[in-house]
């Protein structure tokens, strides 16, 4: 029985990523199957969480933004989406803390939960090629249940995990990564692709041949790729960039619509100093900004916003605790980066996307990092 059980837990995590997809199917803009298996998760998995210090930190972060979001809720924002937003965050602390602890016991199928996530975004995205017939403006734009940013912060995110535990699947995960940034367009991806690959080229004190031959390979691949693809893809890919070069050049921010966004966020923190201390509320972005934008398109800048100063402290703790005891350091500022720059939010509350990976995979590396002493077992 016991047996049963375990394998159910397992089978569940390694396929929650195509809930959030059956849900927009079959019920539209109501997500009862991602509800119903995310509560099932939390329970299964809050139960093998023990308690030490490091949890503590994460039982602090979550506390605040439940008081973030009661006081939301007590200024007249109570909205269903964020109750969904609750049950994600207590979801995903639970299972992040659940394999942070026991990373023997599950990096295999978290690994494999990740792939499936992988194969699903590139089914999507292929899909949406031959449904905009190949317009690449139109098919990397609103990927809504794909990730987009996201996504590739989730790749990164598992190919650290992956350094780190030196496994097997570190070089093919990151040559899918690398293909992933290329076929999203996305220029922060590439770039920390560039740069990722450069730190594994000068942390290797002696390359073979074979090895040579692979790291160009990976240096050229957007060249290459751009060119077998499709010619509608290759022009796309080189607009992207001279975009931004006329942008630049026109005396705009080199971060464009994100810098007006950021700069729109620091301007509404100061004309509303209150909200400096509880944020506004974890779904309340989407209609404060003119733009409607659901973030803030900068990951402390969402929290901050959301839910205040006081679990942006607690989260950079958690952050600068990880990085202290990384062994990859260099690589895991890269992952912080990317989320910071490239609109990467912790949830995004719209039913249809597949969200919450993001903040679940630092969760693992923050628990993994650093096991401090035990207090008691939570059952």
């Amino acid at each position: 029985m016991i047996t049963i059980k375990k394998n159910f837990a397992e089978n569940l995590l390694i396929f929650i990523p195509l809930f959030p997809l059956l849900d927009m199917f079959i019920f539209k803009d109501s997500p009862l199957l991602t509800i119903c298996v995310y509560i099932v998760l939390l329970i299964m998995y809050g139960k093998k969480i023990k308690i030490y210090n490091n949890v503590i930190l994460v039982f602090s972060f979550i506390f605040v933004v439940f008081l973030s979001s009661a006081i939301s809720i007590l200024s007249g924002n109570l909205d269903l989406k964020l109750l969904y937003y609750l049950l994600m965050i207590l979801t995903f602390s639970a299972v992040g803390i659940a394999v942070g602890q026991d990373i023997d016991s599950f990096f295999d199928i978290f690994k494999k939960m990740v792939y499936f996530y992988a194969f699903l975004n590139t089914l999507i995205y292929i899909s949406r090629m031959f449904m905009y017939s190949f317009d690449f403006s139109r098919v990397r734009g609103n990927m809504s249940i794909y990730g987009g940013n996201s996504a590739q912060f989730i790749l990164f995110a598992l190919l650290l995990l992956l350094k780190q535990e030196k496994s097997r699947d570190y070089i093919f995960f990151l040559i899918y990564s690398c293909i992933h940034s290329i076929m999203f367009v996305s220029k922060g991806a590439i770039l920390i692709s560039l740069i990722w690959i450069f730190l594994d080229i000068i942390n290797l004190r002696k390359l073979n041949k074979a090895q040579i031959k692979y790291y160009l390979a990976l240096f050229f691949m957007p060249l290459v790729l751009t060119k077998i693809i499709n010619r509608k893809f290759s022009d796309y890919f080189f607009l992207r960039f001279q975009q931004l070069f006329d942008y630049v050049q026109a005396g705009g921010s080199i971060f464009s619509t994100r810098g007006k966004i950021f700069e729109f966020s620091v301007n509404y923190i100061v004309n509303n100093s209150h909200i400096m201390f509880f944020g506004i509320g974890p779904i309340v972005f989407r209609n404060i900004n003119p733009w409607g934008y659901s973030n803030t398109h900068n990951l402390f800048m969402d929290i901050l916003v959301d839910t205040g100063i006081f679990s942006l402290f607690i989260f950079f703790i958690m952050l600068s605790i990880t990085f202290i005891k990384s062994k990859n350091r260099f690589y895991f500022l890269l992952c912080v980066f990317y989320a910071l720059f490239e609109g990467v939010a912790l949830f995004y509350t719209s039913y249809n996307i597949i969200t919450g990976y993001a903040y679940m995979v630092l969760i693992v590396l923050f628990i993994k990092s650093t096991k401090i002493k035990l207090i008691s077992n939570i059952n």
